[in-house]
């Protein structure tokens, strides 16, 4: 059967806009599918003096929602306890793993974890990239990694690290930044969500090896400190991981530890002050684009630098962040459109 734009059948949808515009009588349609569809979402129901009741579609999409919600919660509940019970029986795999030659490695425990790091760091050559996402470091933790990388910094090392913007609000992340940044390490800060990673010198790679994670812990979902880890040794792999990490890289923005606020906000341009205010004033993508007499493809290429530029996911967060900037001065007069067209390359 297919299905309609409301998401029910379209026969249903059928049915129930017929039953809108006539109304519903004392006697009720002959049986069918689509009655049945209809009487089990709740769009309609049996009086109980016989024949039927229409219900409101938006009371109705809402319990659906929440008891959708509520079975997602569910099942992500199971999630996590599944894979902590598989966790839990799977120290003899991994313990065989560990020691493996190859171009991957299996580490499990934190103990093991972190020797393995200190051990790596404290061999580095020349670079180390760490992409540190969301999650809640202990300060014993944080002590730790500075205890770690400090003589690297010392001996030249260069040291960098990617965190999520919303780290910037958390004053133990600030005090820790603060430090690192002055002793030599460079920090940037990104809005979207990433794999955790510590790259060596572009040669081995370490991450870890619990992927849903980070997906629990979105959810409030409690979860232990990662119990196992990847090595990861082959050049191809370690070099697709150091293009993801300077993928973001180029698009952070620099943290030295201070409060989000204390620095004046990023730097606009005539055009992306205009194509904000064109966006504020609710145009289409497409109408945006006409009026700078660029393509759709040049003006997305725009939105998405200035997106990471602002730190914000979304045109809604664009909006939101311009309307803080709005009593700034526009510059004028603005420039060609030929001088727009020329900065972002077809």
């Amino acid at each position: 059967m297919e299905t309609g734009t409301s998401g029910v059948s379209e026969h249903a949808e059928l049915l129930y806009a017929e039953l809108v515009r006539n109304g519903v009588a004392g006697q009720e349609p002959a049986p069918s599918e689509a009655l049945e569809e209809l009487l089990e979402l709740g769009l309609v129901s049996r009086h109980a003096e016989g024949g039927l009741v229409l219900n409101d579609p938006a009371s109705v999409s809402l319990q659906l929602s929440l008891r959708l919600s509520s079975e997602v919660s569910t099942l992500l509940q199971e999630a996590a306890a599944v894979q902590q019970r598989l966790a839990d029986i799977s120290d003899e795999f991994h313990e065989a793993q560990r020691d493996s030659a190859g171009p991957v490695t299996y580490l499990h425990g934190l103990e093991v974890i972190n020797d393995a790091i200190g051990n790596a760091v404290g061999k580095i050559e020349f670079e180390m990239l760490c992409a540190q996402p969301h999650g809640t470091r202990s300060q014993e933790n944080l002590d730790l990694s500075y205890r770690r990388d400090k003589p690297a910094l010392d001996r030249g090392v260069t040291i960098r690290t990617i965190y999520q913007t919303n780290q910037r609000q958390k004053p133990m992340m600030r005090d820790h930044v603060r430090r690192s940044t002055k002793a030599g390490e460079l920090v940037r800060t990104v809005p979207w969500p990433f794999t955790r990673a510590i790259i060596i010198d572009r040669k081995v790679a370490f991450m870890p090896n619990t992927g849903l994670s980070d997906v629990f812990q979105d959810t409030g979902i409690r979860r232990d400190p990662y119990r196992s880890a990847l090595c990861v040794n082959d050049p191809l792999l370690v070099a697709h991981f150091v293009e993801h990490f300077e993928f973001s890289w180029a698009l952070g923005q620099q943290w030295d530890g201070a409060v989000t606020g204390e620095h004046a906000a990023p730097p606009l341009d005539q055009w992306e002050r205009l194509i904000l205010e064109y966006l504020d004033q609710d145009l289409s993508l497409e109408a945006i684009a006409a009026r700078l007499s660029i393509s759709e493809r040049t003006l997305g290429k725009r939105l998405t630098a200035l997106r990471a530029k602002m730190e914000v996911n979304s045109l809604y967060g664009l909006g939101r962040k311009w309307q803080g900037l709005k009593k700034q001065p526009f510059p004028a007069p603005v420039p060609e459109s030929s001088e727009l067209r020329g900065s972002v390359h077809e």
